[in-house]
């Protein structure tokens, strides 16, 4: 910033709507100030301990009638909405909660005092020492009369112009300085705690990790169920006149699979628009309805299971068969109606996962989404602590995929 404008910068608009909010504190302050100075007026005349006294006890019901006022919740309402239309700044970005707690309270309460003293700082100098130096001034050019009993009676003009210019500075860069520092206590006092801060980041972080879930889930699904679909259509389509039964077998498979295609679409929907619980997710133990279902499309699938797969966390569980139904579509996608090696095995804390078939006779056409299934099949595997590894050896394209139980 150049120094000019730097030098100007309290001259700007913003302050003097900081100005407009800190004279509301300073009019507010008048009436506890007028609390506070009622003892001593009381005490007027009496001995020194007695004025002393008064002014103690003033000054201490002075603050307790502005703490007792800082707690009402409509104070705090007012001091946000206030905030934001004339000191701007962070806070207008700022999420207020509707409902606070007792430390949001104190916080608040903390912002109201310190309000009303920067606003009694600027009434005061909106009072004197504004007039004052506009007088100075007109008294250096000899329009102001200071004659009397004015001890600048007899200065030099050039002495009272410096004296009026002076009081201007103070006032235009006192009021910048106190309105900057309402401005930065907003956000702090007014805003969120750190702690909510916190809460709203992990809710936040929880909302972003559970749609990433839902679209890994609907891109394992429905990508699997259109795989089914366009074969066994193509198949339908190809033997209906020659082969009336199988055609109507390969029917049958696209009605199941666009049926579970619908079923977890409508699941996935209905957790974004928080209508109601999740569906059931698919586990392993439902892992000979999603053989099943790919044998009807084709594959001819050589299943091994070994271990406790039923007794697996049902996050672990879910995420598994996810990866093994992307492996079987994209054998069924890819390769056609091949052979299928599927292994499963939970060894102790490791689920292992492996999935086999033949490579394509023609490479594979490439695919707008670039590859998004296998990783998003890594991210499953190394949210429990896994890993997976794909490749082709002679001939075979072989996935394998570790997953942990205690990660």
């Amino acid at each position: 910033m150049k120094p000019a404008r730097l030098v100007l910068r309290p001259l700007g608009s913003a302050t003097w709507r900081r100005w407009v909010y800190l004279v509301l504190g300073g009019a507010v302050f008048t009436p506890f100030l007028g609390v506070g100075a009622y003892p001593s007026l009381l005490a007027w005349g009496s001995g020194t301990g007695a004025i002393a006294a008064a002014i103690a006890g003033g000054t201490a019901l002075m603050a307790g009638a502005i703490a007792l006022t800082a707690t009402l919740e409509a104070v705090r309402q007012l001091e946000v909405v206030a905030a934001k239309q004339l000191l701007r700044g962070p806070l207008v970005a700022e999420l207020i909660p509707s409902s606070v707690s007792g430390a949001d309270r104190v916080r608040a309460g903390t912002f109201f005092a310190l309000h009303l003293v920067c606003g009694g700082l600027v009434g005061a100098g909106t009072i004197v020492v504004l007039p004052s130096g506009v007088t100075f001034l007109l008294g250096a050019i000899g329009v102001a009369d200071l004659s009397g009993e004015s001890p600048w009676q007899g200065q030099p003009p050039v002495i009272m112009a410096l004296v009026g210019l002076g009081c201007l500075v103070t006032f235009a860069y006192g009021t910048a300085g106190l309105g900057a520092l309402m401005s930065w206590a907003a956000p702090r006092l007014l805003g969120r705690s750190s702690t909510a801060r916190l809460a709203e980041m992990e809710r936040v972080t929880g909302e972003l990790s559970e749609r990433n879930r839902l679209a890994r889930d609907l891109h394992d699904s429905v990508g699997h169920a259109l795989s089914v679909v366009a074969v066994q259509a193509g198949a339908a389509r190809k033997l209906i006149d020659a082969d009336p039964e199988f055609a109507r077998e390969s029917l049958a498979a696209v009605e199941a699979a666009a049926s579970q295609a619908l079923a977890d679409l409508d699941g996935a929907l209905a957790t974004l628009r928080d209508e109601g619980p999740p569906g059931r997710r698919r586990t392993l133990t439902d892992i000979d309805s999603l053989v099943s279902q790919s044998a009807a499309a084709g594959l001819v699938i050589d299943t091994e299971l070994t271990g406790p797969i039923t007794s697996l966390p049902e996050p672990l569980s879910s995420d598994a068969v996810m990866v093994v139904q992307e492996a079987l579509g994209n054998a069924l996608r890819h390769a056609g109606p091949v052979p299928v090696t599927l292994r499963i095995a939970v060894e102790g804390d490791v689920v292992r996962l492996s999935v086999s078939n033949p490579l394509p006779t023609e490479p594979a056409a490439p695919r707008p989404s670039g590859g998004r299934g296998l990783r998003w099949m890594a991210e499953r595997a190394r949210s429990h602590g896994g890993t997976i590894d794909a490749q082709a050896v002679d001939g075979q394209w072989t996935l394998e995929a570790t997953m942990r139980v205690d990660a």
